[in-house]
């Protein structure tokens, strides 16, 4: 049978027959509505319907029963369906660029649910999703966090860049296996206290914020190797107490003012601006 298939040309408004499909890209197609037969695809594991118009699902959508991952981007959503919960094997779902303001209240129940781009939406919630581990939430105009994020302590990777958000809660130091953390172009006035307690990070990003300094727990942060920041808050000392770290970039403003890469660059730096030779593991 056929794995996979990118529509090309024509309208695709029948895939009745194609059972055995297993990857189906309807992405730029103008599509206002799904094509007749989709929800007989079920083998269907991968669907990408990205840059359409699309703004509801036909009701036999909801019976893939191999979907693992799905994606939504830029299309006209406003509200999901609750039915959308029926499909327990999705593991991914990029909802980018839409016009979703809250997620269903059952969005909880996708509990395989690994992945979730909800950028470029400004949600009012995020779904509860306990296993969630790569959480895409930039762009959004957000002062604060959606309701239901204190649930999602499974986070490795949490993009919220390109908000407003002046501060962080207290709780926000619970996320210890952050890995990957994007902060920057928001409002931030300080970090959480406990914030040197997230000792997962390697990737660390809070360039263009209003902090005036980092948290003396910065160097409890032994695993961080990526690092971005404005020039106001860079501490030698503090920088220095950082093993691993082997990216660095400092902004002034919008402009790059070092972008060093490798260990062998930031000791240099660190060594020409401190004045003494640090103690680095290299």
């Amino acid at each position: 049978g056929v794995r996979s298939a990118i529509m090309e040309g024509g309208n695709p408004c029948d895939v009745r027959g194609a059972s055995e499909l297993r990857e189906l890209d309807l992405g730029t197609r103008d599509l206002k509505t799904l094509p007749v037969g989709l929800g007989g695809l079920r083998a269907l594991e991968e669907l990408t319907l990205d840059e359409n118009h699309l703004k509801s699902f036909p009701g036999d959508f909801f019976n893939l029963p191999a979907l693992r991952l799905l994606s939504l981007e830029k299309n006209a959503f406003s509200i999901l369906p609750p039915d959308l919960c029926n499909l327990k094997t999705l593991t991914s779902i990029d909802l980018e660029g839409n016009s979703l303001r809250e997620l269903p209240d059952n969005f909880c129940n996708l509990s395989g649910l690994i992945v979730l781009y909800l950028n470029r939406n400004n949600p009012e919630n995020c779904g509860q999703l306990t296993e969630l581990e790569e959480l895409h939430l930039s762009e959004n105009q957000l002062s604060s966090l959606p309701e239901g994020f204190g649930s999602l302590h499974q986070l490795v990777e949490l993009h919220l860049e390109h908000n407003e958000l002046t501060d962080l809660p207290a709780d926000f130091v619970n996320f210890k296996n952050l890995v990957l953390l994007k902060l920057s172009y928001n409002g931030l006035r300080s970090l959480p206290e406990g914030f040197g307690g997230l000792h997962q990070l390697v990737d660390l990003h809070l360039e263009h914020n209003e902090l005036t300094a980092l948290p003396d727990d910065f160097v409890n942060l032994q695993a961080l190797e990526t690092l971005s920041l404005d020039r106001s808050i860079v501490n030698l000392s503090l920088l220095t107490s950082l093993p691993k770290l082997s990216c660095l970039t400092i902004y002034d403003q919008d402009e790059i003012l070092e972008s060093l890469n490798g260990k062998d660059a930031i000791e240099n730096y660190l060594m020409k601006n401190t004045g003494v030779l640090t103690k680095r593991a290299l």
